[in-house]
């Protein structure tokens, strides 16, 4: 872990208990141990795993009145396991090796190694998960395989949903917000499952079946500069349903607040680039002050040229609301649309585009220009399918074919890849199989990564018995 500076304490606001983000150490799934500096390092593995709906205890922000020290050997010791990041910086840690050690003595250490080095000699026996080469892919096989490592402390399956109960929830200031969910409670869920003869398995749950209604109309966009949504002091107001766009550059933020009803609520930020590039940002809450209730409510570190990410969260009595979009690489664009969850409009992508309907069988064909995506919506009762996905050159000529073929919820986020090209060829053509467990709607994303236009094929169809 870090040291003692890392441990930072926080003056309550009047009238407030407890500072904003501050979660009891004994709730935790997982207490993460890791050197100070390589916080940025960390960052993505806490929210990987966090997309799992495990509870996990890194953020060092302690509360007033408390000693640090204290707290955090309650986290060590009340935490379900412990999740050692060994570094270049970690290994000469004392904190690090210390906590290392205790985790050991409670049978509850899982190593990981983010840079190649050797580990202090009393770990070096230990199986220790590989993420030196990991990109920040949660369903990457060297993640896949610390979750299933953790799930041995914290439940039998990695992938599992989790309860109301059991979601990782946020001490709020007062009574009247419910904890954020990461998910829903009909969530999707991807299994491992591998079938012969298909790239790749599936398990979704889903509903939504207001969805192919609603993808009518058109959107109006609200075009909102940076000057108009620079501090949490000025916040620029959002009305429910009209999405908000603005453009930041490189550690620029903006701030927005809206006036929200006593009911579920459902954020959606799209992000877009000019290029293919290393997409990082994050949408956080605040409160009425402005202060930060829920930090990285959202928050994106993908590889692509855009992609939507949603939140939901509960009111139990009508608030105003603020939130901070930060731009952390690169120039973005950002589509932020607050609506209650019960409103079925879809959101429309990135502030126009919406879905091609397609029916259980048919074939849409039609051209992919370099750096393109094609959605497509479909409902599919419970049961067994296969989706076929083909990309051919449109000059008929051998090239290195890019792309994926990806799932995503009724509202447009959770995105899952189902088949990757990568392929030097005139034309791919690859299927997925998928067994819907529940009646539900479901929207597919086709990109062409690569350089050179194609032409595509999707198909959605039942499984052969």
């Amino acid at each position: 872990m870090a040291d003692k500076k890392d441990y930072l304490r926080r003056e309550p606001a009047s009238g407030q208990s407890h500072p904003v983000g501050t979660v009891s150490a004994t709730m935790s799934d997982i207490f993460v141990s890791y050197a100070s500096q390589d916080r940025a390092r960390v960052q993505p593995l806490v929210h990987a795993l966090e997309q799992r709906g495990w509870l996990v205890w890194w953020d060092r922000t302690i509360a007033a009145g408390q000693r640090w020290d204290h707290v955090i050997e309650a986290a060590l010791k009340e935490a379900r396991c412990v999740i050692v990041v060994w570094t270049r910086i970690s290994v000469e840690s004392e904190w690090v090796v210390n906590e290392a050690a205790e985790a050991r003595r409670r049978g509850v250490l899982i190593p990981v190694l983010l840079d190649d080095v050797e580990m202090p000699l009393e770990f070096k026996r230990l199986q220790t998960a590989n993420l030196i080469a990991w990109s920040g892919d949660a369903s990457g096989p060297g993640f896949n395989e610390l979750a299933h490592a953790v799930a041995k402390f914290v439940a039998k399956d990695p992938t599992r949903v989790h309860s109301e109960a059991t979601k990782p929830a946020v001490r709020a200031r007062t009574s009247w917000l419910a904890p954020l969910r990461a998910n829903r409670k009909r969530a999707l869920l991807f299994g491992a499952l591998v079938l012969a003869g298909i790239a790749g398995y599936s398990i979704f749950y889903g509903s939504h079946s207001g969805l192919l209604r609603s993808l009518t109309g058109t959107t109006d966009v609200r075009a909102v500069s940076r000057t108009e949504a620079q501090s949490a002091d000025t916040p620029f107001p959002v009305e429910l349903r009209i999405p908000v766009k603005v453009t930041l550059d490189q550690n620029e933020s903006a701030y927005f607040c809206v006036a929200l009803p006593a009911e579920e609520i459902r954020v959606v930020l799209d992000m877009k680039t000019a290029a293919y590039a290393n997409l990082q940002s994050s949408l956080s809450i605040l409160d009425r002050d402005g202060a930060v209730f829920q930090t990285n409510a959202i928050y994106f570190n993908e590889t692509d040229i855009s992609y939507r990410k949603v939140a939901y969260f509960t009111l139990k009595k009508p608030a105003t609301m603020g939130f901070k979009v930060t731009n952390f690489n690169g120039k973005g664009d950002f589509w932020l649309t607050v609506s209650r969850k019960s409103n079925l409009s879809f959101v429309h992508l990135y502030g126009g585009g919406v879905p091609t309907r397609i029916a259980l069988g048919e074939g849409k064909t039609g051209p992919l220009s370099e750096r393109q995506d094609a959605y497509y919506v479909i409902a599919l009762p419970k049961g067994e399918y296969k989706a076929i996905a083909e990309l051919t050159n449109a000059q008929k000529q051998r090239y290195n074919i890019q792309g994926y073929f990806a799932l995503l919820d009724q509202d447009g986020g959770n995105q899952q890849e189902l088949i990757r090209f990568n392929e030097i060829d005139v034309s791919s053509r690859k299927a997925a199989g998928l067994t819907v467990k529940n009646d539900a709607t479901f929207i597919f994303r086709f990109q062409n990564s690569g350089s050179a236009d194609m032409n595509h094929l999707v198909r959605i169809s039942r499984a052969e018995p």
